[in-house]
């Protein structure tokens, strides 16, 4: 019985050692398990989106991108502040010090959607944006996050585009946007997302999507000519 005493109060001393140095070596991302830190990696796994306005905040304040991102890396979370029932909009509030000054950042979470909008200092009736554009300001870790459908107007378009899963990945992650106007994040089964980014020039692609399968399934490009589907379509051999 002392063996199997002194065996547990081994393993109780290494498993505390191991929870300090993750702690302070891996900060508290590495203890996934903690309520505070599924709340974060939850805002992780989507793209996080800031509004236009929003994104105009960021010089008021003397903030940057980054910032947002450490927030989500050791900001405090105000369980009071936030809205964790599914019956409306669920949304956390996450603090953190910046200039010597207390910021508080909202990230959103809405149902069967893979965006989260941030805003700052703004945590009174906090809704979905339905106007303007957002920009993209992180995307997870992961260039086949996006998934083209296999219709023939993808194929076509895909063609027309020289554009893959991968190659879409980093268009979005270098300047993609979001557009709130012509998403709609209300309708069921599925959200839909529309986001756009900037092609030869002034030309920007435009694509609507949904979350299918854990991936950024792109139902359809929006605004490309039809005469490049007409040409696609007679001609089938070369898709």
């Amino acid at each position: 019985m002392s063996t199997f005493l002194r065996r547990l109060k081994f393993y109780g001393v290494g498993f505390l050692m191991g929870c300090v140095m993750v702690f302070f070596f891996f900060k508290n991302r590495g203890c996934s398990w903690l309520p505070g830190n599924r709340v974060k990696n939850s805002v992780l796994e989507r793209l996080i989106v800031i509004p236009d306005d929003e994104n105009a905040k960021l010089k008021k304040y003397n903030l940057t991108v980054e910032n947002i991102i450490e927030v989500l890396d050791d900001g405090e979370i105000d369980y009071d502040k936030s809205q964790k029932s599914d019956k409306k909009l669920k949304y956390y509030v996450l603090q953190k010090k910046f200039h010597n000054k207390n910021f508080d950042f909202t990230f959103t979470l809405p149902k069967e959607s893979f965006i989260s909008e941030v805003r700052i200092n703004e945590i009174k009736n906090v809704t979905t944006t339905t106007e303007g554009n957002g920009k993209i300001i992180y995307i997870p870790n992961d260039p086949y996050i996006f998934s083209l459908d296999t219709n023939m107007r993808i194929f076509c378009a895909r063609d027309y585009l020289k554009t893959n899963e991968k190659e879409l990945y980093k268009e979005i992650l270098k300047n993609g946007k979001m557009s709130f106007k012509l998403s709609n994040l209300e309708i069921q089964p599925k959200p839909e997302h529309v986001f756009y980014y900037p092609k030869n020039g002034s030309d920007s692609v435009v694509f609507n999507s949904i979350w299918y399968k854990n991936k950024i399934l792109v139902l359809d490009f929006l605004n490309l000519p039809d005469s490049i589907y007409k040409s696609c379509e007679a001609n089938p051999v070369n898709n």
